[in-house]
């Protein structure tokens, strides 16, 4: 059973930090000890502190029995340790001044019990902590109890002993005054010439046996592929030789050990190097993946276990490193396009690529499937330019296909490969070096682009200087597709692969180019070919899409396709009289000059892009919505000009209506403007009337308008009327 020194400091050791306390007394009776805590915590590795204000810190008292005491120690859980604390640095009771030297009395006076450990024993004997004595030292004082507790702290924290109960007036910052320089490093500058020219006064001890298995365990535990070398020693050395810390200024600091009493960083890596291989320290520098993708031991080739050219095709994706321009507009940037490679691994050679602007999916390597194999003549068509890549025989689907897992993760992806019946052969994520065939012709090609294509650039070169400028660029994506096939050509046509030919190869005169060792694979019978039907190629490897059948033929995107074999009056005749209609597409998104179209019973055909459609013939679907996209950004503005117009345009007319509405109604009507019924009437009824009586009304009267006129001639009318019946009747008879 242990118990514990009064006035001591221990370490009790935590998951994370480590707490400090301080031995109260010992009760052998009881066979307990009683502890107090600091607010303060030491890190294995760091030390953690802050500033401290012992009048906000609540005391904590622990007891702690000589059983469990020992456990601790024996666990290496508690260990004795030394705090310099500069409060009692320094200072003697003769360099008080006057004032510290009154408040210093006062204090002693008061607290004199808590320095007397036979005073203290019996009041934990007892059940009782710190009360019974706090409340004699009010009785004999007339100090407050905020006082004494605030005393009684900093006994707990710098030891109970009279010399903690001193004033710390010189640390008050008081103006004029300056403090003294306390912190413990030395001072920086030059070395004097005594320390340069002097004997070794602290030698370096050497490394002791049975420090050795401990410091090279450590060292494992430290290591990893973020922490430098240095770093692993400077926390080896602080959680294994810093045993004692100093409390200057609120702050706890380690006290480093004397030097030569602890190993110098060159024997820490001396010991490390001659205990642990150079494969394991390897590993500790890189990690697992890394190790895995680039470090790893070899066991064979990538063409082991493949029968022949044919049998397996690796496909990969990159993005080029360099920026094209729109065919619309050459002043338009449409950024990096993506390039799918497919490879042949017996061969290494280039069976079929694939060019485009869009991100990489399962959708895309279909696509780029389907260019291998569809055949050289109707990729010629498509395209517009040769695609033959100097393979005889030409390229048909494999037995197997090795692709990223990103391809994996896809329903389509088995779905395809269920319908063409190919394997999909699985690739670790993120272990490109498994596939390494198909992986190092995007680097094959990349360098050959920074030096011929303008604006390429190198994502390698550190330097931004040493880059290209993406302004630089003059190709588009019409113009890149033909490099990449002129490209392809030539690496299979003269690439040198006279590592992989064999005697037999050599003895019959087999080209040692992967063109030559492809067609020397098939001649002999061990390469594999698997042809398909054209059409089933397109319905199984191209992009789906539903194009419109209209008054004007079939469309898509706003863009029309046609095919001189077929009369499409039919369709446009339904369309037109009872709406347009939808029918199932395939096309190749890069190559939108051909489209693949079933009308409703006939069969699968091609369909050109019209010769007067709005996109030119080599461009892509994409750039053409670019340029909609382009044309759709100015339409606020045009609206907004077209409405001003429209405006402008309806107040001139109106202007135009008010004018001469105000001329009829401002038009002088001659005197007899009377309407078609009251002229005959006239006509009819008054021809007794002579001309010169109206006249002579007309002339003597002012008519201003219709409505006088009609007052002023009607009553004549009727006057007149009246004495033509009168005359009738009498020469009738009758009265």
């Amino acid at each position: 059973m242990a118990s514990l020194i009064f006035n001591q400091l221990y370490r009790i050791k935590t998951d994370e930090s480590s707490e400090v306390w301080r031995a109260v007394c010992s009760m052998t009776e009881r066979e307990e000890s009683i502890l107090v805590r600091l607010p303060i915590e030491i890190g294995h590795v760091e030390v953690q502190s802050k500033e401290i204000n012992l009048r906000k810190v609540r005391l904590v008292t622990r007891r702690i029995t000589f059983k469990e005491t020992t456990d601790l120690i024996q666990n290496g859980e508690m260990e004795a340790i030394t705090i310099h604390f500069d409060r009692n640095i320094g200072v003697e009771d003769d360099d008080l001044s006057v004032a510290e030297r009154k408040v210093y009395e006062l204090r002693r006076s008061v607290m004199s019990d808590f320095c007397n450990p036979a005073k203290l024993q019996p009041n934990f004997e007892t059940g009782d902590t710190f009360g019974k004595l706090v409340s004699k030292a009010l009785a004999r004082s007339t100090v407050s109890k905020q006082a004494v507790y605030y005393w009684l702290k900093l006994l707990c924290f710098y030891g109970f002993n009279v010399s903690s109960l001193r004033s710390q007036f010189r640390d008050c910052g008081a103006p004029g005054i300056p403090r003294e320089y306390m912190s413990p490093e030395s001072k920086p500058g030059i070395k004097t010439l005594r320390e340069m020219l002097g004997i070794e006064t602290t030698p370096q001890r050497a490394i002791k046996i049975v420090e050795r298995e401990i410091i090279i365990s450590k060292l494992r535990a430290l290591l990893d592929q973020t922490t430098k070398f240095g770093d692993a020693y400077s926390k080896l050395v602080a959680e294994l030789w810093i045993s004692e810390w100093t409390f200057i200024e609120g702050k706890i600091e380690p006290v480093m050990p004397k030097v030569g009493t602890f190993p110098s960083l060159d024997q820490v890596r001396t010991l490390y190097d001659a205990h642990i291989n150079k494969i394991e320290r390897l590993q500790k520098r890189v990690s697992p993946l890394a190790y895995a993708r680039s470090h790893r031991g070899l066991i064979g080739y990538a063409r082991d276990g493949v029968a022949g050219p044919g049998h397996l095709f690796a496909m990969d994706s990159t993005r080029a490193d360099t920026d094209l321009r729109s065919s619309i507009n050459r002043h338009w940037l449409v950024g990096r396009p993506f390039i799918y490679w497919i490879i042949d691994v017996w061969s290494t050679a280039i069976v079929g690529f694939y060019v485009c602007l869009a991100h990489p999916s399962w959708q895309n390597a279909r696509i780029a499937l389907f260019c291998s194999v569809y055949g050289a003549n109707e990729l010629t068509d498509i395209w517009g330019m040769p695609m033959d890549l100097g393979l005889d025989p030409y390229p048909t689907l494999p037995k197997a296909l090795l692709t990223d897992r990103g391809e994996y993760l896809s329903e389509g992806a088995l779905l395809t490969a269920t319908d063409m019946s190919f394997d999909l052969a699985i690739n670790s994520p993120y272990r490109a070096d498994l596939k390494g065939i198909v992986e190092v012709f995007n680097r094959i090609q990349k360098d050959d682009a920074y030096g011929l294509i303008p604006g390429a650039m190198d994502a390698r070169k550190q330097a931004y200087e040493n880059r290209s400028n993406k302004k630089m660029s003059a190709m588009t994506l019409w113009e890149f597709v033909k490099y990449i096939r002129l490209f392809a050509h030539y690496k299979n046509s003269h690439a040198d692969r006279s590592h992989l030919c064999t005697d037999e190869m050599r003895a019959q005169g087999v080209p040692p180019t992967p063109a030559g060792i492809w067609k020397f694979g098939h001649a002999i019978g061990i390469g594999f070919k698997s042809p398909y039907d054209p059409e089933i190629l397109v319905r199984k490897l191209l992009s789906p899409l539903d194009m419109t059948v209209n008054r004007s033929g079939l469309e898509y995107g706003g863009l029309r396709f046609l095919n001189s074999e077929i009369d499409m009056r039919g369709q446009s005749a339904q369309a037109r009289n009872f709406g347009a209609f939808e029918i199932n597409a395939f096309h190749i998104p890069s190559a939108p000059q051909q489209i693949w179209a079933t009308l409703p019973n006939d069969k699968l055909r091609n369909f050109t892009l019209a010769p007067n459609s709005a996109m030119p013939a080599k461009s892509s679907f994409l750039e053409h919505y670019d340029a909609l996209a382009f044309t759709s950004i100015s339409k606020p503005s045009r609206a907004a000009e077209a409405l001003k117009a429209k405006i402008s345009y309806a107040f001139q007319v109106m202007q135009m209506s008010d004018a001469a509405r105000l001329a009829v109604k401002n038009e002088v009507l001659p005197p007899f403007a009377l309407n078609v019924h009251e002229a005959r009437a006239f006509e009819e009824s008054a021809p007794v009337l002579a001309r010169h009586d109206m006249a002579r009304i007309a002339s003597s009267t002012k008519i201003d308008d219709r409505d006088s006129s009609r007052e002023i001639v009607m009553p004549v009318i009727r006057s007149a009327t009246d004495d033509l019946i009168h005359q009738i009747m009498f020469d009738q008879g009758r009265p």
